[in-house]
């Protein structure tokens, strides 16, 4: 007999955990300026600036770091200033 089909996995929309924007040793928290955009959506795209949280370093060359949950799956995503910041829940 053939193996059962794996059980579809258990994705959901975006449910942003936490989102840091800085360097290593100065940061400020995006998570609600983040949630507030991204949260229930199955992708979402979005320019990593200083209008997150303020300039937590300013001069040096910033990242914002987002852990994230697709339903039960973890994620992380991570982009520098001025870049743009992709979270994906489609799969």
């Amino acid at each position: 007999s053939c193996p059962a089909p794996p059980p579809p996995r258990p994705s959901g929309p975006i449910t942003v955990s936490t989102a840091y924007y800085g360097t290593s040793s100065k940061s400020c928290d995006a998570t609600r300026w983040l949630a507030k955009r991204v949260n229930g959506r199955r992708s979402a795209t979005v320019a990593v600036s200083n209008e997150m949280c303020g300039d937590p370093a300013r001069g040096d060359r910033k990242q914002l770091e987002v852990t994230y949950v697709c339903g039960t799956i973890a994620k992380t995503a991570s982009a520098f200033e001025h870049r743009d910041l992709y979270l994906d829940c489609t799969n």
